[in-house]
């Protein structure tokens, strides 16, 4: 600016810096620091404090961006919880019905050792001994487990 007559630009900037303090909101081409100037000024002045009605008008404006998006929570998240409970309940019923730990083996007879001893020894008659004596074993083997491991 210059001491001398305002230029035509500085008589644009200046009604529109009168616009914006009337409260004009609508008015075009104004310059960024009109609008500092023009807050700075309302804000300054001995009537500084809004008035209710500009107040609430601001805010809601302001709440307009403000109001967080709404998020729809995907029904497949629930099924996560759900699906550990349910293996909780399932890994619970299992502990309360299995026993913990091997089962303990029935030991071969006597039979059976002499039996796998002698076709070991290469006695051929011995083997249909020793096919009967370990169909027996395998049958009391079966039967330890199923009573251990059914309960």
């Amino acid at each position: 600016m210059n001491d001398g007559e305002a230029t035509a630009k500085e008589k644009r900037e200046a009604e529109a810096l009168a616009r914006v303090l009337e409260g004009d909101e609508s008015a075009e081409n104004i310059p960024a620091d009109a609008l500092e100037v023009a807050g700075l000024l309302r804000v300054s002045g001995e009537d500084a404090g809004l008035s209710d009605e500009r107040r609430d008008a601001i805010l809601k404006k302001v709440f307009i961006f403000a109001e967080p998006e709404k998020r729809q929570v995907p029904w497949l998240l629930w099924l996560v919880p759900a699906g550990g409970l349910a293996a909780a309940v399932a890994i619970f019923a299992l502990t309360l019905t299995a026993r913990i730990g091997p089962a303990p083996l029935p030991l071969p007879d006597k039979e059976l050792i002499e039996a796998q001893a002698s076709v070991a020894a290469g006695n051929r008659q011995a083997v249909a001994v020793l096919r009967d004596r370990m169909r027996q074993y395998r049958r009391e083997i079966y039967k330890t487990l199923a009573e251990h491991y059914r309960g």
